[in-house]
């Protein structure tokens, strides 16, 4: 089943043919990047480590003003740098409460396990997330992504599987920013595997065979 249906106010794709049936116990959620919308990262619902979970593709809740596209959203507006953090923040709380009405769709859902996927500036939110609203992942997945600005006193979450990826040709987030966040995460105690790949401000198929050894199901 593959729906879309809006949640706190902006569109969410969900994606699993299992959706009503109560052998889920896992939901990921898919942070795109800054200017793209729900359907950016779509695509990796085709892959075999997600094929068993349930799938949701939440848009930003920030519509931007684009000419190239009318479906452009964001997390938190770059060019508003006093309401920047507030924004982030306040999209890591409605993702927060988007979790919990997709929990309510599944049978057992006090058992539910939840990851995290996130590109770009839905990276940086996906940090938010792990670290100041959810506290207990199972997958934290990072792709060409950077540090959010928050406190390191909230580095107390935990996270079974920590992973960041990043090209290392990337044009718009350099790679010394996903070296930063390697060297943060691991001072403060969590193991992370970290992978380059020949590649810019993209996802490499890669990415897929380097995930699969992590549950999400």
């Amino acid at each position: 089943m593959n729906n879309s249906i809006l949640i706190q106010d902006t569109e969410v794709l969900i994606f699993n043919p299992y959706l009503n049936k109560s052998n889920i116990n896992h939901i990921v959620v898919f942070l795109h990047g800054y200017g793209a919308n729900s359907k950016d990262l779509s695509f990796m619902n085709k892959i075999k480590p997600f094929d068993n979970s349930l799938n949701i593709y939440p848009q930003g809740f920030i519509k931007l003003d684009n000419q190239f596209t009318t479906d452009s959203f964001c997390w938190g507006e770059f060019s508003n740098p006093n309401k920047y953090n507030d924004q982030m923040d306040e999209s890591a709380e409605k993702i927060k409460k988007l979790i919990f009405e997709a929990k309510k769709k599944i049978t057992n859902s006090e058992n539910i396990k939840i990851s995290i996927v996130g590109f770009s500036q839905g990276g940086m939110l996906a940090q938010i997330l792990a670290f100041t609203k959810i506290h207990n992942v199972e997958n934290l997945i990072l792709l060409s992504t950077m540090l959010p600005d928050f406190s390191e006193s909230k580095f107390e979450s935990k996270i079974n599987n920590f992973f960041i990826g990043h090209g290392e040709y990337d044009e718009v987030i350099d790679i010394q920013s996903a070296v930063m966040m390697y060297n943060l995460y691991t001072k403060h105690g969590y193991t992370v595997n970290f992978n380059k790949y020949k590649t810019g401000h993209n996802i490499d198929y890669k990415l897929f065979e380097d995930i699969s050894i992590y549950k999400f199901n």
